[in-house]
């Protein structure tokens, strides 16, 4: 145990000595004291008693001298401690600024890990962890649903203590087409929201048109007038009276929805929707019971399904109502990515960390000799070793501050990059709870950091640097395996990140090339609301027919056509149905998304036609009810396409009449959903046979279809001056808008990959070349003794290839544990893919490769007069 007192060095005293001092200063008292009347005479006994008598109660005394002793001690080491703090700031103040080259790297590579991890974690903190901004969020669950089950759920589900409804519905303003809530008084008093301007819609309202906005759109569209509560706003060619505004924060269900509108007066022009039990557009909001949690609320639903399953077979069969939690139901599928990107970011910084710790334990095997002065007048290791700590804290809380500086800057541009792709991404921000989580993440990288070095220290010899040592002894071998562990560690997690983002890009790569079964280039697609021009549905397929002509006869048009769905961004509405002749095929498998389209529709967007016919004018209310299927859906109750033509099918749906439709037509497969929807079954109507209240329409033109929309729009306004093209787009936007998410969600994966691959690059570099520079007097003999230049260089660069091969090989069985996280956000990959863990393990040898070619050029130009008279 030769180094135990240097390690353990207590400059103050602890509590014994306190005890044994006032003892001992007691004892001195009383002697000299007792002394002092021997002198005069008195018996040894009788001064010893005189003495005690007037000392007076000696545990007394000795009590309040060991307090006070104790606070002077501590008084005295906390100054100490205070002042010893200053001088290792200073110290490693200084030793910053004699290496700025070497300091600005490690400043700034902390910076970049901080940064990235304290701006992805303020959006996983809005997302999934700051509370929502209703009351008791944590009460309140969703349930997808009709009306007429909403109404059977209020009677007989007690689970919710409150309850209101929404859908989505689309209005236009006039030129621009905004989202908006159909809402009941309920929602929201469920929710527990108050209004930041007038009221809510209450029971009060009854049927009256009433309109509550965002703060958003009174402020984009109205100015932030104070006065607007009271004002009328026409919507769907009927005038609404504006009550309420509400607040910034209030987004609900997403920051699409811009206003909320009653949906007692909004049913009361479409009263069949109140009876569809099958029209599951939807969503009731409850909020729980203070003695019911989600699991008893779900068991009432569930009983409640098996009810309605029973008394309404053709709308309810295999329907299942099911509560889900108010933030997983507005998070929704962004919660892997946002975990994804937090675990990504999470493997940057602990790059980042492995990196500046080697650079620091580089920096330490070039201070031996300092180090060595100071344990020769006295410093014990542990004073060293909270030095060298000090020194790595210092660094991680000034790179740190600049990284969250970064953040700050990155968190208020991240809303305008992810907007409508991440969940609450408007409240991301440097707030209190993301400083105090940086702040602890800086302490731990700082930690980390500066264990590299403090286990060094543990671990080599210092002394014998004052004789004239540190060349390759064992102190330095041992740091050199230290340094080359961490760059092994630095290699593997970049290939875990890097893998991670090969595979997705493959996936995005796949996405992209897929056959969406349409032809998007030159088609201009917009959307027409019929019904503030006609509110008849015999009117709205007349109305929809004549802007069609008005459109396909434009010069630079090639043909026009409509439908209620619009590829592939989304297909509004499904349905059930039946096929005469196959009664007894399960519910899953007879339902499809339900299309209302025009003649020309599948013309215009080049949609195959496999079997049959399209639809034709003649197609209308009063002929004999046809329709077109997906090839998915005739294959999934025919032999093959041929033979489905003639077949008779029937919707089940009390929206729409449940005659048999005879199949005139079989048309390959359109991705509606996005462009992962693979292979959906659709049923296609005539619109003139089903009207819907609006209709997409898609012009293909020539050239550029954004230069036909000023035609366009003219030609509908010959038509009716009420018709205004919404939200018009090139169908290549929509594509490109479809694989927005998995584009977003790829290139931020990739460009934390990108990062990593750079660090581990600087960190191998770095430890090569400091290998080169402490090896030159080994590598100057072997020059002497006439070893070749390309000995020299294949030595230099083997090394570095052995750890990016060891680093390879830990990160691929990293990356295969994983990857599994990958799974949901892939398509036709694997998390596995080969290529890809292949490419991601190259690159990392490549890296390797090109990292070390420097420091190897060096080697071998090294002069071995010159280094041998050096060393």
């Amino acid at each position: 145990m030769p180094r135990l007192p240097r390690w353990f060095v207590f400059p103050s005293r602890s509590q014994a000595d306190i005890e044994a001092d006032v003892r001992e200063e007691i004892e001195f008292h009383l002697d000299m004291r007792a002394r002092k009347l021997m002198d005069r005479g008195w018996p040894a006994d009788r001064a010893r008693a005189e003495a005690l008598r007037q000392f007076g109660d000696p545990d007394s005394t000795a009590h309040y001298c060991r307090r006070f002793d104790a606070e002077r001690e501590r008084d005295m080491r906390l100054r100490r401690l205070a002042e010893e703090l200053r001088q290792d700031m200073m110290h490693a103040a200084r030793m910053l600024r004699r290496a700025p080259g070497l300091s600005a790297t490690l400043l700034l590579t902390i910076a970049l890990g901080i940064g990235a991890a304290t701006l992805v974690f303020s959006v996983v903190h809005a997302a999934l962890l700051a509370p929502l901004p209703y009351a008791q969020a944590d009460r309140l669950a969703v349930v997808r649903l009709s009306v007429p089950d909403y109404r059977d759920l209020q009677e007989s589900v007690q689970a919710f203590e409150q309850t209101g409804v929404w859908a989505s519905n689309l209005y236009m303003l006039d030129d621009e087409q905004v989202q908006g809530g159909v809402v009941t008084p309920g929602f929201f008093t469920t929710l527990g929201v108050a209004s930041q301007l007038g009221r809510v819609i209450l029971e009060s309202d009854a049927s009256a048109p009433v309109v509550v906005l965002s703060h958003g759109l009174w402020q984009r569209r109205f100015g932030g007038d104070p006065q607007i509560v009271g004002k009328s706003l026409r919507l769907l060619d009927e005038a609404h009276t504006i009550v309420g505004v509400m607040p910034p924060a209030f987004r609900f269900p997403s920051s699409t929805f811009q206003l909320w509108v009653n949906m007692n007066a909004a049913m009361a022009a479409r009263p069949e929707q109140l009876q569809n039990r099958a029209l599951r557009i939807f969503t009731a909001v409850g909020r729980l019971r203070s003695d019911v949690d989600l699991t008893r609320a779900q068991a009432e639903l569930s009983a409640l399904s098996s009810r309605l399953q029973q008394d309404y077979p053709d709308t309810n069969e295999d329907v299942q109502l099911t509560a889900t939690p108010l933030r997983e139901r507005m998070v929704g599928e962004a919660r892997p990515s946002l975990l994804v990107a937090l675990g990504a970011v999470g493997g940057l910084l602990l790059i980042a960390c492995v990196n500046v710790a080697n650079l620091m334990l580089a920096r330490l095997t070039t201070r031996t000799h300092e180090l060595a002065i100071r344990v020769a007048i006295g410093a014990g290791r542990w004073r060293l070793a909270r030095q060298l700590m000090t020194e790595s804290l210092l660094v991680s809380v000034c790179g740190g501050a600049l990284g969250v500086l970064l953040a700050w800057w990155g968190a208020t541009a991240l809303p305008h990059a992810a907007a409508g792709r991440i969940p609450f991404v408007e409240d991301a921000g440097v707030n209190l709870p993301v400083l105090v989580t940086a702040f602890l993440a800086i302490l731990v990288v700082g930690l980390l950091v500066g264990l590299a070095p403090v286990a060094h220290l543990t671990a080599s010899e210092i002394e014998p640097a004052l004789k004239g040592g540190g060349r390759g002894d064992g102190s330095v071998t041992g740091a050199g395996r230290l340094r080359s562990a961490l760059v092994v560690a630095q290699i593997a997690i970049a290939v875990v990140v890097l893998s991670g983002g090969l595979v997705l890009t493959r996936s995005l790569l796949r996405l992209l090339d897929a056959d969406t079964g349409f032809a998007a280039e030159r088609v201009l697609a917009f959307n027409l609301v019929l019904v503030v021009a006609q509110p008849d549905a015999s009117g709205r397929a007349a109305l929809a027919e004549r802007a069609l002509e008005a459109v396909s006869t434009l010069p630079g048009v090639e043909a026009a056509g409509g439908a209620t769905g619009l590829a592939p961004i989304t297909a509004q509405r499904g349905t059930a149905f039946e096929v005469d002749g196959a009664p007894g095929a399960p519910v899953d498998q007879r339902r499809a998304y339900f299309i209302a389209a025009t003649p020309g529709y599948f013309e215009t967007l080049q949609v195959r036609v496999l079997a049959g016919r399209t639809f034709a004018p003649d197609d209308r209310e009063r002929t004999a009810p046809v329709a077109v299927i997906s090839r998915t859906l005739a294959r999934r109750f025919f032999a093959d396409e041929r033979s489905a033509i003639g077949r008779r099918l029937r919707l089940v749906n009390p929206d729409y009449s449940r005659d048999w439709r005879t199949i005139v037509g079989v048309v390959d497969d359109v991705r509606y959903q996005g462009l992962d929807n693979v292979d959906p079954p659709v049923l296609y109507t005539p619109f003139a046979q089903t009207p819907f209240l609006w209709i997409y329409m898609h012009a293909r033109t020539m050239r550029d279809p954004r230069a036909a929309l000023g035609a366009i729009r003219d030609a509908l306004q010959r038509v009716d001056t009420r018709l205004v093209p919404a939200n018009p787009q090139p169908m290549t936007a929509l594509v490109s808008e479809s694989s927005a998410d998995p584009r977003f969600r790829t290139t931020l994966i990739s460009t934390f990959a990108a990062v990593a691959l750079a660090l581990a690059a600087v960190g191998l570099h770095g430890l090569v070349s400091f290998g080169v520079a402490r090896s030159a007097r080994e590598i100057a003999i072997r020059l002497a003794l006439g070893a070749s230049a390309r000995s020299i260089r294949w030595r230099v660069l083997r090394g570095s290839l052995m750890l990016a091969g060891l680093g390879s090989l830990l990160g691929l069985a990293g990356a295969f544990w994983t990857g599994r996280l990958l799974t949901t956000m892939l398509y036709e990959t694997t998390p596995t893919d080969p290529l890809a863990l292949t490419v991601a393990a190259g690159s990392l040898l490549i890296v390797a490769l090109l990292a070390s070619a420097a420091p190897a050029r060096r080697a071998i130009r090294i002069d071995p007069v010159e280094a041998l008279r050096d060393a």
